[in-house]
């Protein structure tokens, strides 16, 4: 599994979400969400969970481990 922060735009299953982060939790992020990465160059990933655009800082990102 790889982690949201190297994906590509798409959309991805979240499997896993390494340790026990609240802030994940409460924006809905959890494992079998499906998450749509719109924008991952520089700066913080914007990304889709549901009907909400999300910005998620890098280090949040790779915590978040995501399947096709």
């Amino acid at each position: 599994m790889e982690s949201l922060a190297d994906k590509k735009p798409g959309t991805y299953v979240v499997k896993e979400v390494c340790g026990e982060y609240k802030k994940l939790y409460d924006l809905r992020i959890v494992p079998g969400t499906r998450i749509t990465v719109v924008y991952n160059e520089r700066g913080p990933m914007i990304v889709r969970v549901g009907n909400s655009k999300l910005a998620i800082g890098r280090d949040l990102a790779r915590l978040i481990k995501v399947v096709k």
